[in-house]
């Protein structure tokens, strides 16, 4: 009786599997429809370095692997980071460790301070990129440890966000004795901080002046694991002497998307000050081109020129990716997220574009505390702009030593300067600057159609 049993059920098995289709049998493989890189221009100067990041989707794809290559080696070498030995970051004031609040793999989630119940929100792999100055990874998200608004500020908040080669996502490692460090970021000089000094659980982790005290003192302890973070595969660019290169990033069943590597002094190579001037300088120009026709006998052309004024600005201004926002990339990535260049009045489109840059679009009149001069302080503060579209006649907005403006244009405010509120100005010299009072900016910000941009 069990042998017929036995024999009943394997002539069952045979007859399910001649029956049942060998895909479905075999584990279902899902390849990539297409790679992205963080960045698709780079501007460096020799020997400096710069970390860029691929992702490949979509997110269920089988073989994420990807390789990375360069087109001319001894201009830019490419070196993709794989299996970075992880770490838990240790207050000294209670051995309490940075923790990503709720285990959240998705922008601006906050660090804090918490128990080390050795979970993947608690442990970081640092990426050293230039000058000894470091990116830190979060293993379970693959994001990295970010100033939030790249304010320069006291008490800021540390948050995770997506790599785009900002300096507020860059950190210095001081020694501090007995094996801890201070954590100073690039772009401010001030330091990761355990907020109150105390680490409680779910304190926030800030930045601050530096005072030598505990709650800026941290270790980093081995977890004994490596970071293969497979969705976001990082790479370092080193520059080796003047000239340009491409990267290309490869997938496994040959999807590519690549990065043009400018290297060497002079045009998108500046940095600080003088790269903000030379952006200005080459966008106004560029955005002349456009508003009067195609771009350099490129295929695509702007229907509307001030909006591409603005928007480019406004990201430039407030990534301080000066030598990286290219107008011409902006209006593509324009028509590919909305079929057209043309962005004027339009809050679908305008937010579908600053959003590829980490940042949201807002019309003013739903955001009420910044309908005053010094709420506007507060959002350039906070990393935002201001912008609108002035008409014909309106007299009531005409700069200082200026006059009023005889046709419509679009104009950007981007900073407050003893007593004025600067703009960059589509219609005025090329897209030069104009200064208004601040006596007279809370009239300007209740009766203009205005907008706001910020993170």
């Amino acid at each position: 009786m069990n042998k017929k049993i036995v024999k009943i059920i394997f002539l069952l098995i045979m007859i399910i599997l001649l029956i049942i289709p060998g895909e479905v049998i075999a584990t279902s493989i899902v390849e990539a429809t297409k790679v992205e890189l963080s960045q698709t221009y780079l501007s460096i100067n020799v020997g400096e370095s710069k970390i860029i990041e691929s992702k490949v989707s979509p997110t269920n794809t089988t073989n994420k692997k990807v390789t990375y290559s360069s087109s001319d080696t001894s201009i830019a070498t490419v070196e993709q980071i794989t299996g970075k030995e992880t770490y838990y970051i240790k207050t000294k004031v209670n051995d309490k460790v940075i923790s990503i609040e709720g285990n959240k793999d998705t922008n601006s989630a906050k660090a804090q301070i918490m128990d080390n119940k050795r979970i993947e929100s608690q442990k970081y792999d640092l990426i050293e990129t230039e000058n000894g100055y470091y990116i830190i990874r979060a293993r379970h998200s693959g994001k990295v440890l970010d100033v939030k608004g790249a304010k320069k500020v006291n008490s800021t908040p540390v948050i995770q966000y997506d790599l785009n080669g900002n300096d507020n996502q860059l950190w210095k490692l001081e020694d501090a004795g007995d094996g801890y460090y201070y954590i100073k970021s690039k772009h401010s000089g001030l330091y990761l901080d355990v907020q109150g000094g105390k680490a409680n659980e779910g304190d926030k982790i800030i930045i601050y002046k530096g005072n030598k005290k505990d709650n800026q003192k941290f270790k980093l302890e081995k977890t004994g694991e490596v970071n293969n973070y497979a969705e976001k595969e990082m790479a370092k660019i080193t520059a080796k002497k003047n000239g340009t290169a491409e990267i290309t990033i490869t997938t496994s069943d040959g999807k590519t998307a690549t990065c043009d590597v400018k290297v060497g002094s002079g045009g998108y190579g500046y940095t600080g000050k003088e790269a903000e001037n030379y952006f200005f300088r080459q966008t106004d120009e560029i955005w002349k081109s456009y508003f009067f026709g195609t771009w350099n006998g490129k295929s695509y052309q702007v229907s509307d020129g001030c909006g591409l004024f603005a928007i480019t600005h406004c990201i430039g201004v407030m990534t301080e990716r000066y030598e990286e926002i290219r107008p011409n990339e902006i209006a593509k990535q324009m028509r590919e997220q909305s079929g057209t260049d043309n962005i004027a009045g339009d809050t679908k489109k305008m937010k579908n574009v600053v959003k590829l840059y980490g940042f949201n679009w807002y019309p003013i009149e739903n955001q009420t505390q910044y309908r005053s001069a010094n709420g506007i302080k507060e959002l350039f503060k906070e990393g935002g702009t201001l912008w609108g579209s002035l008409h014909k006649g309106d007299y009531y907005y005409k700069p200082v030593g200026r006059r009023a403006m005889n046709n419509g244009h679009m104009i950007m405010w981007y900073k407050y300067e003893n007593g004025y509120f600067y703009a960059k100005d589509s219609a005025r010299d090329g897209g030069g600057a104009c200064k208004y009072p601040e006596k007279e900016f809370d009239q300007y910000v209740k009766r203009g159609n205005f907008s706001i941009i910020k993170k």
